[in-house]
């Protein structure tokens, strides 16, 4: 790890380098997204409060990442559903009963804390989707706290910087804050802090003073699992006072706390791009066209007036314009008026006409298509969503990347943190002697859409098939019926727990069976019962 004086030069040349990203990030949030549009006010510490929508004409780009969050936690994280699953590395593991019921309860488990409302997970969670439509890139912090348990939060960009390892993941995170010298007080106690601002405490004017900060957490280089020192662990977090240069504390994670993920990332590039960047011509475009709008109308409804010169107006002092009001002098002596309104002849109907196709453009780029067919027509099958998004020319791969790039790491970060306190259920003696790797598998509603076309050709196979049964009854032998059904249940969803393993449904089917063969043996018993009776009866008759 470097010193102290290293981290301080990096952190000043990521900064350097994050200055065009910070005037791109703003304008787009003046357009987007207003409350966050303060991304140089994060990185100068100005003071909040101000008015941010001064520049907004038109609000449909406001609307549509609002809608786009929306379609991104419908496709992604579902709170109504379980989106994602645990399964075990080894194949052979999860054909195992006690296996499925166990990858279930860690799930269970892990739903449990995350949707708890002190977790703060939904509202974060939706942040982040908003900071990926308008600035391609969000971050999210988990943590674990005592009495609370987990605990998220949608860090603001303004205040992150990034550093990439050599695949292109963000390994080093730089994280400017703002602490008042009573808040760092209660962060880390007075006998921490640099001896200047120890100094300041004394003054007490200056114990709301606001000091910058910053928190770096990175690989660490050389760590030792079995010390009992801060290095045991493999990423390093340090605490600076930018002030005095000078470190605070040291601490670390065993596992990284940031998931950081890119809507779509440029060759060369930190930081990711997003809808609203590819559609910011259109964006500007509209809002100016709005306002060319809003003042044509303004101008048709209240118009300039035509004044006479001299003669008849020369006694009115002002136009009286009030309803009913009277002017003295609006005629002249030939009845004519000396008073007349400028008529521009504007066609407000064809800037409206333009102004609804920028307004398409920029609902495709953030999906809202998409959001509106699923939520007027919440059954249409996966294939004819997917149609749609073909035909509209909607791609959904940027969708599915956020997998990968933001749900996996938190997912990880959750696991290694219940883990270590005790919270997830005791895995079977199976999965310890295979060695305990485990995989996270999404099952969320974007991948039951692209599975969707799988359940559509079962379901033509079959309807193709069915009328020639009639003809040849064995043609449906060539298909695995078993493997049919469990890739419906599994790509709809069903709970593993209420799918019978192969060994379970063997033995169902051999019982079964055998009830079978003994009721077919009293069907046949009874018949013969009877008659033996009945001879017995006329025996006795006889005799």
């Amino acid at each position: 790890m470097a010193n102290i004086e290293d981290i301080i030069r990096i952190f000043d040349k990521l900064v350097g380098e994050r200055s065009v990203w910070d005037s791109h990030w703003t304008e787009i949030g003046h357009f987007t997204i207003p409350r966050q549009s303060n991304i140089q006010h994060e990185v100068l510490n100005l003071p909040g409060g101000g008015k941010r929508t001064y520049r907004i004409y038109d609000s449909t780009a406001i609307t549509a990442l609002e809608r786009f969050a929306s379609i991104m936690e419908s496709l992604l994280t579902p709170k109504t559903q379980k989106w994602h699953g645990i399964t075990c590395v080894d194949p052979e593991l999860n054909k195992l009963k006690s296996v499925k019921v166990w990858t279930e309860a860690v799930t269970d488990r892990l739903f449990q804390m995350r949707y708890r409302a002190i977790a703060n997970f939904a509202s974060q969670n939706y942040e982040r989707w908003i900071s990926t439509g308008a600035f391609g890139t969000a971050t999210l912090f988990t943590d674990y706290y005592p009495n609370i348990g987990l605990r998220y939060r949608m860090v603001h960009m303004g205040s992150l910087y990034f550093r990439l390892n050599h695949q292109g993941i963000v390994d080093t995170v730089f994280r400017r804050l703002t602490y008042s010298l009573r808040q760092a007080i209660q962060k880390w106690g007075i006998d921490k802090l640099p001896e200047k601002l120890q100094k300041d405490v004394k003054n007490s004017d200056k114990i709301d003073n606001d000091y910058p900060f910053l928190h770096v957490v990175g690989n660490r280089e050389k760590f030792d699992p079995f010390s009992l020192a801060v290095n045991r662990m493999p990423y390093y977090s340090l605490h600076i006072c930018l002030t005095t240069k000078t470190q605070i504390d040291e601490g670390g994670y065993y596992s990284f706390p940031y998931a950081v993920n890119r809507y779509v990332i440029a060759p060369g590039e930190t930081y990711g791009r997003s809808p609203a960047m590819n559609v910011l011509p259109d964006i500007k475009m509209l809002n100016e066209m709005r306002k060319s709008d809003i003042r044509a109308v303004h101008k048709m409804v209240d118009p300039p007036l035509l004044l006479a010169s001299g003669g008849a107006l020369s006694g009115i002092k002002r136009v009286n314009l009030t309803p009913g009001g009277q002017n003295q002098g609006g005629l002249d002596e030939q009845r004519r008026p000396t008073v007349a309104p400028l008529n521009l002849n504007a066609r407000v109907d064809i800037n409206e006409d333009k102004m609804e196709r920028l307004r398409s453009q920029i609902k495709d780029a953030f999906l809202t298509p998409l959001f509106e067919v699923l939520v007027d027509r919440p059954r249409m099958s996966a294939t004819e969503v997917l149609t749609l998004a073909r035909e509209r020319g909607i791609v959904l791969a940027p969708v599915s990347n956020q997998q990968t790039e933001a749900l996996y790491p938190q997912i990880e970060r959750e696991i290694d943190l219940l883990q270590r306190v005790g919270l997830l259920p005791e895995a079977p003696d199976e999965v310890y002697e295979a060695g305990g790797d485990i995989d996270i598998e999404f099952n969320a509603p974007i991948n039951r859409l692209q599975r969707g076309e799988e359940i559509e050709g079962v379901l033509k196979t079959v309807s193709t098939l069915a009328p020639l049964a009639d003809i040849d009854p064995r043609i449906f032998e060539s298909l695995d019926t078993d493997a049919t059904a469990r890739l419906v249940a599994e790509v709809a969803g069903m709970p593993a727990k209420l799918i019978l393993s192969e060994d379970e449904l063997e033995k169902k089917r051999k019982d079964t069976q055998m009830r079978q063969d003994v009721s077919d043996m009293v069907n046949v018993a009874e018949p013969i019962s009877k008659a033996l009776k009945n001879t017995a009866q006329a025996q006795n008759l006889e005799g």
